[in-house]
């Protein structure tokens, strides 16, 4: 992996290869520290031993990052997990003293790459249901949007049926807030009722198999 737009700062430990752009030294100590949390959230939420060290790349902006990806990726997009490579990519704000935006993102995507761990060459065909929602419940500070989206589209009967989120979600970001809310909250009831470990025995499942239907029958 190389971006040679930037003059990357870097900071390693057991556990991250950390590379930032703005801010001094202590900054990377800091990132160290959000990770490592983050990590924790994650692996909480997927009981999966990691593979370490995980690269991370933090941007300055989420365009920056944006630029990584395909056309197909849309807008909204503030970070994306390249599992292959045990390596994610970031973005934060100008503002470096707000970290909300990164203790939401870096859990996220650390708890894609533990996904791949537990699915490997099936990871693609996992439902993104699945797979959203289990980041989405790792996240430290949830998106207060989608307890919002959520509520309007029960009392309107407005949700997507489920089938429909076991592939990529709408671009649009008004369908997409609602698609991360319904994943994340349909997660959050299995793990509930059936805990971590059975979760996790379902999405390892779940890559076998096309839609939620067959996934639930074949689990």
């Amino acid at each position: 992996y190389l971006d040679n737009r930037y003059t990357w700062q870097n900071n390693e430990s057991k556990w991250f290869k950390i590379f930032w752009v703005n801010g001094d030294s202590s900054y990377g100590d800091q990132l160290q520290d959000i990770a490592l949390s983050s990590l924790k959230s994650a692996t909480q939420v997927l009981p999966v031993s990691p593979n370490i060290p995980i690269t991370i790349y933090v941007y300055p902006d989420s365009q920056s990052a944006q630029l990584l990806t395909s056309n197909s990726e849309p807008d909204w997009t503030a970070g994306t997990a390249f599992p292959q490579m045990n390596l994610i990519v970031v973005s934060t704000s100008s503002d470096l003293s707000s970290t909300q935006d990164l203790e939401r993102q870096i859990p996220h995507e650390l708890t894609h790459l533990l996904e791949y761990q537990v699915t490997q060459e099936n990871y693609s065909s996992a439902p993104a249901w699945l797979l959203e929602g289990l980041a989405t419940t790792s996240e430290t500070y949830p998106n207060p949007d989608y307890a919002r989206v959520l509520k309007k589209a029960s009392s309107t009967s407005s949700l997507i049926a489920m089938d429909q989120l076991c592939h990529s979600f709408s671009p649009t970001s008004a369908d997409a807030a609602l698609s991360y809310a319904q994943s994340a909250s349909f997660v959050q009831y299995l793990i509930a009722t059936y805990g971590n470990q059975e979760v996790k025995q379902l999405l390892q499942n779940s890559g076998k198999v096309m839609n939620i239907k067959r996934a639930i029958v074949f689990y």
